[in-house]
């Protein structure tokens, strides 16, 4: 017999994986009257502190530095010494025009001169002349040069406040209002205290009704904003301007009392970080989530009070017109939106970063425009880039089927006829007694255990996407007390350490509960057949499961080692506390565990045959694999509900792979039975279920794997010459680690395996752990004592590759079992984990 190779399923490549939402494309075709009804949440760019949410947080007791701690986490409060600060005055007329009053006083860098009290003139004005500037009065012959050739820069000052008549009318600013030629342009700018600056910002950025602490918070969140530009904008002529593009600035005549105090209160106080003034963008309403600003105090994170704050803007709804969409556009007709791309910060993914408009255009051609979150807010004129379009959640999934198992079913069904206006993210599955489950988009199967037996329980099945659940799809089980005897099951996943079960160590062993999950029953399984996989482990050592409260087996532990493909079958006892430990001799390592099968009660139902060859696979297919025909094969009766098989795999690929064997005609289970490494070989007995049609499935993660499927034994109901099965804890029959080295050549050696270490003399078959520890590549021959090499089975190796193997073996003359190698030596270790009885 010549041993394939084969490489398995790829675990993560069988389990369904779900789309994150930040991800997900969203598709929303032109709605039927050609209306997109739109929710969003916010207003601004939601850096920073929220507005809305500032009054939120007061409400609910936070004062002005809590809400600063908040919105500008790691910061601290200081209070440096008093600067100046440059504004720019928007609504210039190319002059700075100020009402004429006693006292005024006119500067320029370097100089500072009274400007004289002239009869009946009622205004001074800075115009441009040449480079620099001119100052000119007004009076009953109209604007008059006073003063020629002033340099590029000038300010005008009276007292404490001012009155500059610009594009917006006449409006009263503290400190002074001057020009700065900037090229061709004249600027106005208003130069004053940071203080007296903060008091005509905050009643133009925030109602002044509004808690007092969250007025304060936002008298320290302008000045610092204030603050930073100017520390960082020396070589501007101005500091900031009194815009939304800045912040909004109303100078003296936007005074309120209210908001004085709140200023006064706080004076001098800014957000500093790292010793420097912070970058204190804010922003109206960021409707639940603050957004990323590029600072370490910008953060995106949840904001629990902006939900108290009142806003109109928390969330929002409007209406918009495809043919209004299309215009921005320039397209004769749009057929859909599609959102590429969100934030991933809160409700339906979050803010929109990427999106693409679909439709026709102008010349009849197809066309996708891409366009940012911010570009598609503004074409569809919305106040935000955080919404929503129409929306809708997924029909119902169809086709469902269920297979009943003792306390339970496996429970399949197909793909909704639509998934709704976005992409389905996962599937729900309820049934009385058992708590509500949530699987991924690409699950069609899902295992559900815990139901009562002899009982009708409706199992019911929705899709999932961001709107929401779909109507439900039910399927009505009368689960059915467990047949005695072997029972296989497809393969299922029990445990990955690796998804926050903490890792094993030499003093961390960890319990796995088996009864009750991947279809074993509550009651009345005596031992489980598990898939063990060691996963990165940092050093080489051995693997060895067993029962707690039994002696932990010293031999014929499962070898691993960094780098190889660690992936072992073994028969375990339940008894008598139902639980599976596991535990390592060396380094550290991660473990994946799927459930193969169980033996309930000792009772008959498996039959072992001679060897028999079911499949020789040159390449097995990926995906739903490869067809190999069990029931009438090989012997196999049709009554047949499981096959025992020895798998031997090859790689021809530089890449390690899983295999998974299954019934035909379920979805791939999310377990796995063994894996080979690179380039390769390995092998493993277990059992598998047979489908309704009598076949078996292999399906390979990866191309270039080869398959040698052997039939050891079948598991039908009881017959007068099938057997029982017992699991038993593991006993050594010859060992190479503790005792002397055991070695096997071509001319092979004997060894008894029935009537010693546990296994009675009349046992039909026993199963064996196989340890191999080879120093030349070959393959090992165990042959009932006494009969041809034909009648045993085949355990391939790799010089230098120590594993360890579970093989199923009939034991011949006198119990015993001969063992021998095609080529080299090889030093073995054995020990039975069970045996089979005549009935």
């Amino acid at each position: 017999m010549t041993a394939g190779l084969v490489t398995a399923l790829v675990a993560a490549s069988l389990s369904a994986v779900g789309m994150s939402r930040a991800d997900a494309v969203e598709v929303y075709p032109v709605p039927a009257n050609g209306i997109w009804n739109i929710t969003g949440h916010g207003n601004g760019h939601g850096h920073g502190l929220s507005q809305y949410g500032a009054r939120g947080a007061a409400s609910r007791g936070l004062t002005a530095a809590q809400i600063i701690a908040f919105y500008y986490p790691g910061t601290v409060l200081a209070r440096p010494a008093e600067t100046m600060v440059r504004v720019l005055l928007s609504g210039s007329t190319g002059e700075v025009d100020v009402e004429a009053s006693s006292g005024m006083m006119l500067s320029w860098p370097g100089a500072t001169v009274a400007l004289p009290v002239i009869a009946g003139a009622d205004r001074w004005r800075l115009v441009p002349e040449g480079a620099g500037l001119a100052l000119q009065y007004h009076g009953a012959a109209g604007w008059l040069t006073q003063r020629h050739s002033l340099p590029a820069q000038a300010d005008i000052a009276h007292g404490g406040s001012i009155v500059y008549f610009g594009a917006n009318g006449a409006r009263g600013y503290r400190g002074s209002v001057g020009a700065v030629r900037s090229g061709a342009s004249l600027l106005p700018i208003n130069r004053l205290p940071l203080d007296a600056y903060t008091l005509g910002v905050v009643p133009m950025e925030m109602p002044t009704s509004w808690e007092p602490a969250a007025v304060q918070a936002q008298a320290i969140a302008a000045r610092t904003y204030a603050r930073y530009a100017v520390e960082h904008n020396g070589a501007s002529p101005y500091d900031v301007c009194d815009t939304t593009q800045c912040q909004v600035y109303g100078g003296l005549s936007g005074e309120q009392a209210a908001s004085n105090v709140a200023v006064n209160a706080t004076a001098q106080t800014v957000v500093s970080y790292a010793g420097r003034s912070a970058f204190t963008q804010f922003s109206s309403d960021n409707g639940g989530w603050t957004t990323d600003g590029g600072q370490p105090y910008l953060v995106a994170k949840a904001d629990p009070y902006a939900q108290y704050s009142g806003s109109p803007w928390f969330t929002w709804t409007r209406s918009v017109s495809a043919v209004d969409v299309a215009a921005q556009y320039g397209l004769r007709a749009i057929t859909q939106i599609r959102i590429l791309s969100r934030d991933g910060h809160g409700e339906w993914g979050g803010r929109i970063l990427t999106a693409a408009v679909d439709g026709v255009a102008t010349d009849g051609s197809t066309a996708s425009i891409p366009t940012t979150g911010y570009g598609l807010t503004s074409a569809l004129g919305l106040p935000h880039q955080w919404f929503v379009l129409q929306v809708s959640a997924p029909s119902a999934p169809t086709s469902l089927t269920a297979v009943v198992r003792d306390g339970g079913a496996t429970v399949a069904w197909g793909q909704p006829a639509s998934p709704g206006t976005s992409p389905l993210t996962g599937f729900s599955i309820t049934a009385a007694g058992i708590a509500r489950r949530v699987v991924s988009a690409n699950a069609r199967a899902e295992w559900v255990f815990g139901l009562a037996n002899d009982v009708d329980t409706v199992i019911t099945v929705r899709a999932i996407n961001k709107v929401g659940e779909s109507p439900p799809a039910s399927i009505v089980v009368h689960p059915r007390s467990a047949p005695a005897g072997v029972v296989a099951l497809a393969p299922s996943r029990l445990l990955d350490t690796r998804r926050g079960a903490g890792t094993l160590s030499p003093t961390r062993p960890m319990d796995l509960v088996v009864p009750g999950r991947g279809g074993v029953p509550t009651t009345g399984a005596d031992s489980a057949m598990l898939s063990v996989a060691v996963v990165n482990p940092t050093a080489e050592g051995s693997l060895r499961a067993y029962t707690p409260g039994a002696d932990a087996p010293t031999t014929s532990a499962f070898h691993y080692k960094p780098g190889s493909a660690n992936v072992f079958t073994v028969a375990v006892s339940l008894k008598p506390v139902g639980r599976v430990r596991f535990a390592v001799t060396a380094g550290t390592a991660q473990l994946i565990v799927d459930q193969l099968g169980y033996v309930a009660a000792g009772a008959p139902g498996v039959t072992p045959v001679t060897p028999r060859t079911l499949a020789r696979v040159a390449t097995v297919a990926t995906g739903p694999g490869t067809p190999l025909r069990v029931r009438g094969a090989a012997g196999v009766p049709a009554s047949a509900t499981g096959a025992w098989v020895q798998v031997t795999l090859g790689s021809s690929t530089n890449t390690p792979a899983a295999v998974q064997l299954y019934p035909s005609g379920i979805a791939p289970p999310s377990g796995t039975q063994l894996k080979v490494g690179a380039l390769s070989r390995a092998t493993a007995t277990f059992p598998v279920p047979i489908g309704a049609d009598g076949l078996i499935r292999i399906a390979s993660s990866t191309p270039g794997i080869s398959a040698a499927v052997v039939l050891i034994a079948y598991i039908a109901p009881p017959t007068a010459g099938s057997t029982a099965m017992e699991i038993q804890h593991v006993r050594p029959v010859a060992d190479s680690v503790a005792g002397p080295p055991l070695l096997v050549g071509p001319a092979g050696r004997w060894f008894a395996i029935a009537g010693f270490a546990g296994v009675p003399a009349s046992a039909s078959a026993v199963l064996l752990h196989l340890t191999v520890r080879p120093t030349t590549s070959g393959v090992l021959w165990l042959s009932p004592a006494g009969g041809t090499a034909e009648q045993g089975v085949v355990v391939p190796y790799l010089a230098g590759q120590p594993n360890t193997v579970t093989v199923l073996v009939r034991p011949g003359v006198h119990g015993g079992l001969t063992i021998r190698t095609t080529s080299g030596v090889a030093a073995i270790g054995l020990a039975a984990s069970g045996y089979l009885t005549t009935g």
